[in-house]
């Protein structure tokens, strides 16, 4: 599906009230982990949001 087959698509969805679409402070996005680099300490805060807490005992699969 071309790009402005999605944009129709979620207009369609908004306008019959399927869809709503609300801003999402970047404080709170936890989607910015997958889509751009974040420092540290917001990493391990998103990290943390999502359940994804590291298994202290797992062995790293990169050493630098």
């Amino acid at each position: 599906m071309e790009q402005g087959a999605y944009f129709n698509w979620v207009c369609k969805r908004v306008a019959n009230n399927e869809i709503h679409i609300t801003r999402v402070p970047g404080a709170v996005n936890v989607a910015d982990t997958f889509i751009m680099p974040l420092g540290y300490i917001k990493f391990e805060h998103f990290v943390k949001m999502l359940g994804m807490i590291p298994d202290p005992h797992a062995q790293a699969l990169f050493t630098c």
